[in-house]
């Protein structure tokens, strides 16, 4: 038991003795938490770094230009393996230069934008291999705030450079028009046109490398396609008929990487579907797209040539349709009118 009593001091100062260290300091280390809520950055260290650890400036950019980035996480990884957790921080506006805060040595400094949308818990990152192998799902995604990530290795306290990418790939259809001039049916109209990814990975590591699991599995999912935050990411529909004038529709569709070179089992490679309907009769055109790489802009100018397939997970031929396409990071690729 405390012996507790309590006397004036100089000017009249109350002091406390006995219960002084077992009821104020509670009491003190609950202040001291408040307060450093208030003041303190938006960085930790898992292991306490002497003071502030070393400071490197950092150039944040990003391919995507017209992307909009609300808030980027950054982590600083050890180099070496098993590359542990040096620091994290998080800031909410994307700055253009920004200042980072770690112990000395080489490191890899990882960064993601956007990732409130996918709803992370970054509680359990521990190396870069725990920070690689989180999952993004297509659903989560919106292609005007997509998920984006960079890495760089350097060495604490040398200015580095960060060039944040989205982890979607795009697919444009910048031109369609019908040339049935050689057939019966010279002059006809695809009508009630539907355009749609098929064989879409729905998720992708922050590494980029996709999930192994799909989105419209050879054909339209509707049901699972509603779901996407934004369904017009694998699916539109075309105002009208497509003919011999060349319509720019312009249409922009989003999926995850897909490394896959050729069709095979278990591993197909994803199709832009073009659906409508000629003479009366549904027909595809089945585009597969590869390789199909994040941060890239697909881009196509499609003519149709003959009927299409009557499954659409069948790829269109070459007498079936003919195309003109380029590859370029976003916003990169000026917008070509071809001719047909």
């Amino acid at each position: 038991m405390h012996d507790a009593s309590i006397h004036t001091g100089r000017k009249g100062r109350l002091h406390l003795t006995g219960y002084e260290n077992s009821l104020l300091q509670p009491i003190r280390s609950v202040c001291l938490i408040l307060l450093l809520s208030q003041v303190a950055p938006a960085c930790f260290f898992p292991d306490a770094p002497p003071r502030d650890g070393v400071r490197t400036p950092v150039r944040i950019g990003s391919r995507a230009e017209t992307a909009q980035a609300e808030g980027l996480d950054l982590f600083f990884f050890e180099a070496e393996e098993p590359g542990r957790l040096d620091a994290y921080e998080h800031v909410e506006a994307i700055p253009e230069r920004w200042e980072g805060r770690s112990r000395s040595g080489e490191k890899v400094l990882a960064a993601v934008a956007n990732a409130d949308r996918a709803s992370f818990n970054w509680d359990d990152i521990r190396s870069f291999r725990n920070f690689s192998g989180k999952v993004v799902a297509l659903e989560t995604e919106d292609p005007e705030q997509p998920v984006m990530t960079a890495t760089t290795r350097f060495t604490a306290g040398q200015a580095t450079t960060l060039t944040l990418e989205p982890l979607l790939a795009e697919i444009r259809v910048h031109s369609l028009c019908c040339d049935f001039h050689a057939r019966p049916y010279a002059g006809a109209h695809l009508e009630h046109v539907r355009i749609y990814l098929t064989h879409v990975r729905d998720g992708c590591r922050l590494d980029g490398e996709s999930q192994p699991s799909w989105l419209n599995a050879g054909r339209l999912d509707p049901e699972r396609t509603a779901a996407l935050r934004k369904p017009e990411m694998v699916f539109q529909t075309l105002e009208g008929p497509v003919g011999e004038e060349v319509r720019l529709p312009d249409l922009r569709f989003y999926a995850y990487p897909n490394p896959s070179e050729e069709d095979a089992l278990g591993a197909p490679l994803t199709r832009l579907v073009i659906e409508g309907t000629l003479l009366g009769e549904t027909c595809y055109y089945p585009i597969p797209v590869h390789p199909l790489e994040g941060g890239k802009s697909h881009v196509f100018d499609i003519t149709l040539t003959r009927f299409g397939t009557a499954d659409p997970d069948i790829p269109a031929t070459g007498d079936q349709v003919r195309l003109q396409d380029a590859v370029a990071p976003w916003n990169e690729m000026e917008a070509q009118t071809q001719r047909f």
